[in-house]
């Protein structure tokens, strides 16, 4: 696409800050009528891994755990949340040696100011960093980019109530097969999720097949808040 077909896509000054990011090293794609500037390599089948939840701590272990098993069984994620839930499953895919991309609400020249490190950590397992925009938030967006760049979805569920563009809600109507982790059920809006038939599981093996499975142990190879987890392979 010419840069002026890019341009038009934005207003005016988020259109010359896309310039800018484009310039020094991003890409451009379309995707189903979304702009999609990314760094690093896009996903060619991946799962979503995402807290669609409120809190800092929230499912942080079962992120952990669900992501190291994927990247254990060679399976690519893509990360959605809050960073507190980012890191945890960036934690799991660097432990695993996998790969993960991030899609994010913010925009990439916000990401870079901000979240420099993460980005790299990112990139160096291969995987991307996806945002619509570069300087403006969009949520709308980034969650449309989620349904389109993802095969399956697992996630951790949080707050109170649930309306028809809940990010669960749009992946369900998308044909995504999705299912909830158990940490969801302490939630209104996962147990109302899990009374309409949404799986519950406890991590992503539970789910997905898997040959390896994670377990914690005292003396296990991996650590994450204060907790030893080990893998066995059923191959």
């Amino acid at each position: 696409m010419k840069m002026n077909g890019i341009r038009s896509l934005y207003e005016k000054e988020e259109a010359e800050a896309v310039y800018s990011e484009l310039m020094s090293g991003a890409s451009f794609a379309l995707t189903y009528g979304v702009p999609m500037i990314y760094r690093g390599n896009l996903p060619s089948s991946a799962v979503l891994l995402a807290a669609f939840s409120i809190g800092s701590v929230y499912g942080q272990k079962e992120l952990y755990v669900s992501a190291l098993e994927a990247a254990l069984n060679g399976c690519e994620l893509i990360a959605y949340g809050e960073w507190s839930s980012v890191n945890a499953i960036i934690k799991g895919v660097e432990d695993g040696n996998g790969k993960v991309h991030l899609v994010s609400s913010q925009g990439m020249t916000k990401l870079r100011k901000h979240q420099e490190w993460t980005m790299r950590r990112i990139l160096l397992t291969g995987g991307s960093v996806i945002s619509s925009t570069a300087e403006r938030t969009s949520r709308r967006e980034a969650r449309y980019l989620l349904s389109c760049l993802s095969s399956a979805a697992l996630a951790t569920v949080g707050g109170y109530s649930v309306s028809s563009s809940h990010p669960l809600v749009q992946l369900l109507d998308d044909g995504k097969d999705v299912a909830m982790l158990r940490s969801s059920l302490s939630s209104k809006a996962g147990r109302f999720f899990a009374l309409e038939g949404c799986p519950v599981v406890s991590s992503f093996s539970m789910y997905f097949e898997s040959s390896c499975i994670v377990y914690q142990s005292e003396n296990g190879r991996f650590n994450f808040m204060n907790e030893r987890y080990d893998a066995v392979s059923l191959c």
